[in-house]
């Protein structure tokens, strides 16, 4: 009967034309990440300086690909763009200058919004100040409000929701297989 599963390509949103490219006809849903609106912090906290325009154009050839997500009559995915956003503390994702290319570049109702708000200062970040913290209802709540306000839909995490189970501590755990608890 052949694969009838959808292909999904979880990435960071730092994709080459090349690799897109190659891609082309078999991706069936693009995941990409927007980690960052401008490429001052693309540099501070990524070392990618070009970041904002490589996802940038990355993003519109994912859509080019396979258009906006659709889903089946049970709400499967099954092809199209989902866009992850993590939001920062102290805005340091820039998330409205997100929200501008997205409205700038595609028609709301075309977008699919994955807006995540279990950041967790981990690894190196714990040496930026700005970053150096959980998110706060103040960080979270305008950005989501503002990604409603512009009518994408999707996914939009409740910070009441989160709890310590999205973020495996790495360092008490390094001989034991990874798993979700």
């Amino acid at each position: 009967m052949g694969l009838t599963l959808p292909i999904v390509h979880n990435n960071g949103g730092y994709e080459g034309p090349q690799s897109l490219d190659l891609l082309k006809g078999i991706v069936d849903i693009y995941l990409p990440d927007m980690k960052y609106g401008r490429p001052q912090e693309a540099l501070r906290y990524s070392l990618a300086r070009d970041y904002v325009d490589v996802n940038q154009q990355a993003i519109k050839a994912m859509f080019r690909q396979t258009g906006p997500l659709l889903t089946d009559e049970n709400g499967i995915a099954r092809r199209g763009l989902c866009i992850r956003h993590l939001v920062l503390p102290s805005g340091q994702a820039h998330s409205g200058d997100i929200l501008e290319f997205l409205l700038q570049s595609f028609d709301p109702q075309d977008l699919t919004i994955s807006l995540m708000a279990q950041y967790r200062p981990i690894h190196k970040a714990c040496s930026f100040p700005e970053i150096a913290r959980t998110l706060t209802a103040a960080d979270y709540e305008p950005v989501k409000c503002a990604f409603e306000k512009a009518g994408i839909a999707g996914f939009y995490q409740e910070l009441s929701e989160l709890d310590a189970s999205f973020c495996i501590d790495f360092t008490k755990r390094k001989t034991e297989p990874l798993r979700g608890d």
